[in-house]
């Protein structure tokens, strides 16, 4: 019976790469993610998050999705970065802007972004517009 490392919604939700935790709460309620009750605690397997994975992935293997295999001892593994768009706080930075002008570029439509699991991301070649180059 063993899964595995058991992880909170919170873990499981880093462990897939940052999203909401309500996002995993979701899942959960809809029978996408199986759930492990410990006591009163919802808990999800790793072997769980990792059929997962390969349910939404099926071309890809899931050690190249940057998880932790099961002899791991540093606990969870960040997705890879898409080195072709920004988060909202590292594309200000790149301007030297306050984050709130950014948000607010994005939500007017004045600049490029991608809603992705409810985060905005700023494509690289907005930043690059913004800047002249």
């Amino acid at each position: 019976m063993d899964g595995g490392k058991l992880y909170t919604v919170e873990g499981a939700a880093a462990f897939l790469g940052g999203i909401s935790k309500w996002t995993v709460h979701s899942w959960l309620a809809k029978g996408k993610l199986r759930r492990t009750k410990v006591g009163a605690r919802t808990m999800i397997r790793e072997c769980d998050l990792q059929a997962f994975l390969s349910a939404c992935n099926p071309n890809t293997d899931v050690e190249q999705l940057g998880v932790p295999s099961n002899g791991e001892q540093d606990g969870v593994a960040p997705m890879p970065a898409n080195q072709n768009t920004l988060t909202p706080q590292e594309a200000a930075r790149e301007l030297k802007w306050p984050v709130r002008s950014v948000y607010a570029q994005l939500r007017s439509g004045r600049m490029r972004g991608i809603r992705d699991t409810g985060r905005w991301k700023v494509p690289v070649e907005e930043i690059d517009k913004r800047r002249g180059l």
